[in-house]
C-alpha cells in the first residue's frame, strides 16, 4: 500500500511522541519512588512538658524518648491560638492550610462552602499533586472534608471521644437558676466533672468501658489508629508510590482513660503539684476561662491539691498508653524497610494546663498551654538534637513540601525549619510568637520576654521566661520594666498587622501604657504634647479623662490653666489624688513623634491666685482652673534645715496640704491651703468638708462621719459611711488613701505611689 510522504512523516511524529510521553512518565514515576515518605504523629492536648526525655522525669515515655534521641527535637514549638474554646479546630485548620490563625478562620468559612480551590490549597492536595499517596485516620475537626482531600480515610472521629458534656448546659442553666453560688457549683456538675472531691470519690474509673469515652466500639481509639497504622504500612509494601500519613490521635484529650497497667505506673502520692498550682485563676472569667468553659468544669472549685494530683496521674497514663502505639508504629516502618527515607514528625496540636494557674484547660496563653512538643527524625536530621530557635508546629507542613520538592506556595504562610535543622539557620524564621484567644487574650513572645496581654480588664502579664519558666511572678507593674511592656506592647500591635488580627487593642494600651493622646497648651512654645511613658486618662485612675478635653479646652482660651514641666504631676480636681508622675513629653506632628525638652518649669494662671501662700519654697507650686490642679516636684535646691510641706514625704511630690501625718483635699474645691489656712479657710459654711485630726479642731461637725478614731492607731483614723478604699491592689500601703464622694486622704507617713497600684 501507498503512503504519501506527508503522511509517513506525522505516523512517525506520533511514534516519537508517544515514545516520549512514556519516557517521561517513566521518569517521573522512577523520581517519585524516590521522593521521602512522610509519617506525621498528631496528638491532641499534649504539652511541651510530657516527654521523659525532655525534662519530665516523672512520666514514662520510652518510645517519644527514642525519636527525641534519633532526632532533633525543638523546645519552642508554639501554637498561636484559637478563635473559640475548641482551640484544636483552630490548630488543625492552620496546619491543613498552612496560614495564619486569622486566615485559617477565613479558609475554614471557605471550606464549610465547598469552596473548590480552598480544598486544592490544603496539605494533602499539595502533596498528591507532588505524587503522594495520602493517609488520614483518628481525630480531624477540620472543616475540610477529610474523605474529600486525602486519598485514603479510616475511623474519622470528631473532637473528642464522647461523654457527659451534653448534659452541662442544663445543669449550669439550673445552677444559676437555683444558686448562684460557687460554694455548691460541685453539687450540680454531672459525672465525669467536678471531679474528685476527695479520696473516697471513685464513681468515675477511667478504666471502667462502660463510660464509652475512649473505650467505645469495644477497642482503644488510640490502638485503633495504630491498628489502621500498621494495616496501611503493610500495604505499601507493595506500592511504589511515596506515602503521607496523617495520624491523629485524641489522646491524652480527656476523657483521660487507659488501662490500669498504665495508672499503676503513677501512684497518686508521687505526682508533684505544678508550682504555679492556684484554687483558681483570679483573671478567669475576664480571659474566657469560667467556670462554665467545659474544660475548667473538669475538677472541682476551688482546686485541691488531690484533684489535681489526680488528673495528672490519668494524664500521664494517658500519654504512656499512647507512647506504646507510638512505638508499635516505628516498629512496623523499621519491619517494613522503610524507615531510611521516611521523615517521622511529632506533635500535639497545642498544650495543656492540668492545674497550673489554677486552670485546666487549654484556653490561655501561658506556656503550659501554647507550647507543645515537636520532633523530626528521618535521613541527615541530626540525633539526640534540641533546638531553642522558636518554631509553630504548623511549620510542620512547610517542611514536608520542601522534603517532597515542591515549591512554597505563595499563600503558604508558615516556614520550613529544615535550616534550622540543618544548621544554616541560627536565627530561625520569626523575630516574634504571636498568641491569641478570641478576643479575650493576646501575646507577644521576643527573646526571653512575654508579654500577654487581657484587654477585657485593661491588664497586662510581663515575664521573664528565661528566670521564671512556670510564669510566677508578673513584672508588668515594676517601674524598671515600664519600657519593656511598652516596647513589645508596640511590638504586639505592629504583629496584629501581619496575623491579619483585627482587634483594637490601643485602648488598652494608653490605659496600661499610656504614651499618645494629644493635648495642646497654649503660649509655651509648643503647640501639643504627648506623655511618652504613661498617660491614664482613667476616671477611676484620677488622670485627664478624655484627653480630648485639653484639645477642645485649650484651643478656646478660655483662661484654662498654661503648663509645661520637664516633670509634672496633674490630676482633674473631680477626681482625686493623681497616681502618676508625668516625666517627658513628645511633639507631636503630622503623626510624628518628635521629643520635646523644656528647660524650665512655667506655671501661669489666668485670673486665679496661688492656693499655696505659705509654701515661697516651690515657686509655684500649685495652682488650678476649675477643672485641674498640677504640681510640680520638690524643688531641690531647698536647705536640709528647712522643713518643706513634703519633708515626711520623701520622693514623692507635694500633693496636697497635711497635718504631720494626714493629707487630704476636697474632690470638689480642689487642693486645700497648708493646714495652718484649713481652720480659717474652711469655717466658711461649705457643707463639703467634714473631718477630724489628731491634735486639731474639726471645722465642721461630725455628724457625717460614722467615726473618727475607730482604730486605736496614734495617727489619724478616718472612717466613711459607705465608702471604700479607692486603692486595693496596693496592699503594702495600708491604708494608703479613704475617700467619699469628695474627700480624699493619704497617708504622708506611708506615701502614695507615684506609679500605678502595685497587683499583689
Amino acid at each position: 500500500m501507498y503512503y504519501p510522504l506527508k503522511q509517513i512523516l506525522f505516523m512517525v511524529s506520533i511514534a516519537f511522541s508517544i515514545a516520549s510521553c512514556q519516557e517521561s512518565k517513566t521518569a517521573q514515576q522512577a523520581k517519585d519512588i524516590h521522593k521521602p515518605n512522610i509519617v506525621f504523629l498528631y496528638t491532641d492536648d499534649q504539652t511541651f512538658a510530657s516527654i521523659h526525655a525532655l525534662g519530665n522525669e516523672e512520666i514514662y515515655t520510652p518510645n517519644l524518648d527514642r525519636m527525641a534521641k534519633a532526632g532533633t527535637s525543638f523546645t519552642h514549638a508554639y501554637n498561636m491560638g484559637g478563635w473559640h474554646g475548641a482551640i484544636c479546630v483552630a490548630s488543625r485548620s492552620m496546619i491543613i492550610s498552612g496560614s495564619f490563625l486569622w486566615n485559617a478562620k477565613e479558609k475554614e468559612r471557605l471550606w464549610s462552602a465547598k469552596d473548590s480551590m480552598a480544598l486544592q490549597e490544603t496539605w494533602p492536595k499539595l502533596m498528591e499533586k507532588e505524587g503522594y499517596d495520602t493517609y488520614m485516620t483518628g481525630k480531624w475537626h477540620v472543616q475540610a472534608p477529610a474523605d474529600v482531600i486525602f486519598s485514603e480515610t479510616k475511623h474519622i472521629r470528631p473532637g473528642m471521644p464522647p461523654d457527659r458534656r451534653g448534659e452541662l448546659s442544663a445543669v449550669f442553666k439550673k445552677w444559676e437558676t437555683e444558686s448562684g453560688d460557687m460554694t455548691y457549683w460541685n453539687d450540680y456538675l454531672p459525672m465525669e466533672y467536678a471531679r474528685p472531691r476527695d479520696e473516697n470519690d471513685t464513681e468515675w474509673l477511667p478504666t471502667d468501658s462502660l463510660q464509652g469515652g475512649f473505650w467505645e466500639g469495644g477497642t482503644h481509639w488510640s490502638e485503633v489508629v495504630r491498628n489502621d497504622a500498621l494495616d496501611f504500612i503493610d500495604r505499601s509494601k507493595t506500592k511504589e508510590n511515596p506515602f503521607f500519613m496523617y495520624l491523629a490521635f485524641n489522646a491524652p484529650h480527656d476523657p483521660r482513660q487507659a488501662p490500669q497497667r498504665f495508672l499503676d505506673m503513677y501512684p497518686v502520692d508521687s505526682i508533684k503539684v505544678p508550682d504555679s498550682f492556684l484554687p483558681e485563676y483570679p483573671f478567669k472569667d475576664a480571659i474566657g476561662n469560667q467556670a462554665t468553659l467545659r474544660d475548667e468544669a473538669l475538677a472541682p472549685y476551688p482546686r485541691t491539691e488531690y484533684a489535681i494530683k489526680k488528673h495528672r496521674q490519668e494524664y500521664y497514663a494517658l500519654i504512656s498508653h499512647l507512647d506504646e502505639q507510638i512505638g508499635s508504629i516505628l516498629d512496623a516502618l523499621e519491619d517494613a524497610g522503610k524507615m531510611d527515607n521516611t521523615y517521622i514528625f511529632f506533635a500535639s496540636d497545642h498544650g495543656l494546663s492540668v492545674g497550673h494557674h489554677g486552670l485546666l484547660g487549654k484556653q490561655s496563653l501561658f506556656d503550659h498551654s501554647v507550647r507543645v512538643p515537636l520532633i523530626v527524625m528521618g535521613p541527615d536530621v541530626p540525633a539526640n538534637q534540641q533546638l531553642p530557635q522558636d518554631v509553630y508546629l504548623q511549620d510542620i507542613m512547610a517542611t514536608s513540601l520542601e522534603l517532597a520538592g515542591a515549591e512554597k506556595p505563595v499563600y503558604l504562610q508558615f516556614n520550613s525549619f529544615m535550616d534550622v535543622v540543618s544548621g544554616d539557620n541560627t536565627k530561625g524564621h520569626y523575630k516574634n510568637v504571636y498568641g491569641a484567644y478570641m478576643n479575650l487574650q493576646r501575646m507577644i513572645r521576643q527573646e526571653d520576654y512575654k508579654l500577654i496581654v487581657y484587654p477585657k480588664i485593661d491588664k497586662v502579664l510581663l515575664f521573664d521566661m528565661k528566670t521564671d519558666p512556670n510564669e510566677l511572678t508578673d513584672l508588668a507593674t515594676l517601674p524598671k520594666h515600664k519600657e519593656k511592656v511598652n516596647n513589645l506592647f508596640k511590638e504586639l500591635m505592629e504583629l496584629q498587622k501581619t496575623m491579619n488580627d483585627s482587634l483594637d487593642l490601643s485602648p488598652t494600651y494608653t490605659k496600661v501604657v499610656g504614651d499618645f493622646k494629644e493635648c495642646y497648651l497654649e503660649n509655651v512654645g509648643s503647640s501639643v504634647c504627648y506623655h511618652r511613658s504613661r498617660i491614664v486618662h482613667n476616671k477611676a485612675q484620677g488622670i485627664p479623662y478624655p484627653i480630648s478635653t485639653w484639645v477642645s479646652s485649650y484651643r478656646r482660651k478660655d483662661k484654662a490653666l498654661e503648663l509645661s514641666f520637664p516633670t509634672l504631676s496633674c490630676h482633674s480636681e473631680a477626681r482625686g489624688i493623681p497616681t502618676q508622675q508625668y516625666t517627658s513629653f513628645l511633639l507631636s506632628s503630622e503623626g510624628q513623634n518628635v521629643e520635646v525638652v523644656i528647660p524650665h518649669p512655667v506655671l501661669s494662671f489666668r485670673g486665679t491666685r496661688n492656693p499655696y501662700p505659705a509654701v515661697r519654697k516651690f515657686p509655684p507650686i500649685v495652682g488650678r482652673t476649675k477643672r485641674w490642679s498640677c504640681h510640680s516636684p520638690p524643688c531641690p535646691v531647698i536647705p536640709r534645715h528647712e522643713e518643706s510641706p513634703s519633708q515626711s514625704v520623701r520622693g514623692f511630690p507635694p500633693i496636697v496640704g497635711r497635718t504631720k501625718r494626714w493629707s487630704c483635699h476636697s474632690e470638689a474645691r480642689g487642693i486645700p491651703f497648708p493646714i495652718s489656712t484649713w481652720v480659717s479657710s474652711y469655717r466658711r459654711k461649705d457643707k463639703t468638708l467634714a473631718l477630724s485630726f489628731r491634735g486639731t479642731r474639726n471645722p465642721y461637725p461630725i455628724s457625717t462621719w460614722v467615726s473618727s478614731y475607730r482604730r486605736k492607731d496614734k495617727t489619724l483614723a478616718l472612717s466613711f459611711r459607705g465608702t471604700r478604699n479607692p486603692y486595693p491592689a496596693v496592699r503594702e500601703f495600708p491604708p494608703i488613701v479613704v475617700r467619699t464622694k469628695r474627700w480624699s486622704c493619704h497617708s504622708e507617713a506611708r506615701g502614695i505611689p507615684n506609679t500605678a497600684p502595685v497587683n499583689t
